[in-house]
């Protein structure tokens, strides 16, 4: 679920195959809820268990460049806005 919009990033359904759980992008350094639905209701079918997998906003540096001046107040609130998203998509795919 590493993906965003039309861009594809690795085979997610082959991935979801031989594995038994995964975590999948929250939309800040990839995914977007599209792939992260669609991500979600995937790994149902395959009976895979899915954690969020939450990173700062920066899609162009795909979550991998320095982040400053973010209090850990600002940095919890980004994970938990990100986690209840993983949350939120996962329910709509009934997982």
């Amino acid at each position: 679920g590493e993906g965003f919009g039309p861009w594809r990033m690795g085979d997610d359904e082959a991935m979801l195959g031989i594995v038994t759980s995964a975590n999948v992008a929250c939309g800040w350094h990839a995914g977007d809820p599209n792939i992260m639905r669609r991500t979600a209701m995937i790994a149902k079918e395959k009976g895979v268990a899915i954690g969020a997998h939450p990173g700062f906003g920066d899609l162009w540096g795909f979550g991998r460049r320095v982040i400053r001046g973010d209090s850990m107040a600002d940095l919890e609130n980004m994970i938990a806005y990100q986690i209840g998203a993983m949350q939120a998509t996962a329910a709509l795919a009934g997982h």
